[in-house]
């Protein structure tokens, strides 16, 4: 929850099966109507096995989604 923007509205943690966690934070864009949806799972053991940052048109259409863990 650092890394995340300042404007970032309240996280929603999500169980998972075999004991992970997916942590889900919006972040309101610059163009009113859009947004960031950051996504993480962490697994049972504590390490960080997916983290996405979906970006959302106002009209609610995906304009991307690009994966976080990738250099």
């Amino acid at each position: 929850m650092k890394k995340l923007p300042a404007a970032a509205e309240d996280t929603v943690m999500t169980s998972l099966p075999g004991g992970a966690v997916q942590f889900e934070t919006r972040v309101p864009g610059r163009v009113p109507g859009s947004y960031a949806l950051y996504t993480n799972q962490v697994g049972a053991d504590g390490t960080t096995i997916g983290y996405t940052k979906t970006t959302v048109v106002p009209d609610g259409s995906i304009a991307h989604i690009k994966d976080k863990l990738l250099p």
